[in-house]
């Protein structure tokens, strides 16, 4: 007979203000003052729990922060009072996620990169990032917020990317974002994203063609799906402003001007303050 045994998952613990931090950080009053050093502690399965303040220090991969196995890191107050925060000048951005990692309650601001994803950089679409909001960021290439990875219940929105995807670049999926403010050359909310689910996507730019975004079906790899969207009030020099894409059955149940079917509605949405940047119904 043979017993089997799984070992309980272990919460590592980060506080930028704690005076004495010591290894493994698995005690509030041991915590790490760096988010780094609580995440290369920690194993698969486990959870690095983090508190308020303002993480600015450390590069690992050309990150802030990079969760390279499957963990959780997470904030216990949220995203306005945890924040990580990248780097324009030395080329750092906010966080990289490998497959499986998650990220829950920050806000990455100011990350900055060469290549692609300022603020992220996910491995896939199973990289997730929830109640996060994502923002001022930039990249030389594509996805100024991010490249790749999944987003639920996130704000990404003021971001900007040369080329492509000034929101996110290959996206999975995205459920309950506001998607907003963003700008590229081409798609300047989004750049092929998988799938959208009650998003709001507005106020974006793009100075070729994709204010909003544009979808599968344009040249783009992925599936490009909007359901029960509002997709409004972007705009793009060479065309589709909100929505570009070869397929309208791309789009249902949406608000938006550039598609209709039988599913969905062309008329304005009743936004609080659209130019003050509010897009409340």
């Amino acid at each position: 007979m043979f017993l089997s045994f799984c070992a309980s998952a272990s919460v590592f613990y980060v506080n930028a203000g704690n005076p004495a931090p010591a290894t493994p950080f698995t005690t509030w009053a041991t915590a790490a003052t760096n988010i780094q050093d609580a995440i290369d502690a920690a194993g698969t399965g486990d959870t690095v729990l983090v508190t308020n303040g303002v993480y600015k220090t450390g590069v690992t991969a050309a990150s802030r922060i990079a969760v390279q196995k499957l963990i959780t890191v997470q904030s216990v107050n949220g995203p306005t009072t945890t924040i990580i925060q990248g780097q324009s000048s030395g080329s750092v951005r906010c966080a990289y996620l490998t497959n499986g990692a998650t990220l829950s309650g920050f806000t990455l601001r100011n990350g900055y990169a060469t290549g692609d994803g300022g603020g992220v950089y996910c491995l896939n679409a199973n990289s997730i990032l929830t109640n996060c909001i994502i923002t001022g960021n930039s990249s030389k290439i594509e996805g100024g917020g991010g490249t790749r990875g999944s987003y639920f219940n996130c704000i990404i929105n003021n971001n900007n990317a040369k080329q492509q995807g000034g929101g996110v670049y290959l996206g999975g999926t995205f459920n309950n974002c506001l998607i907003a403010g963003n700008s590229a050359a081409y798609g300047g909310g989004l750049q092929y994203p998988q799938a959208l689910t009650n998003c709001t996507v507005a106020g974006n730019s793009a100075t070729g063609g994709g204010g909003g975004g544009i979808a599968a079906g344009s040249g783009g790899p992925s599936a490009g799906i909007f359901r029960n969207c509002i997709v409004y009030y972007n705009v793009a020099s060479s065309g589709g402003n909100n929505i570009m894409s070869a397929s309208a059955n791309s789009v249902s149940n949406c608000c938006t001007p550039d598609f209709y079917n039988k599913s969905c509605i062309t008329n304005l949405p009743g936004m609080v303050d659209v130019r003050g940047g509010n897009y409340r119904l």
